[in-house]
């Protein structure tokens, strides 16, 4: 779900908070 919501900003209500963390993980990959 992370990697979609970063693709697509205006999917940004999917509960960033939960997203933040993940966003990291995936960035690094």
């Amino acid at each position: 779900v992370y990697c979609v919501w970063q693709f697509d900003p205006s999917d940004k209500t999917v509960v960033p908070e939960i997203v933040k963390p993940p966003q990291e993980s995936v960035k690094e990959d």
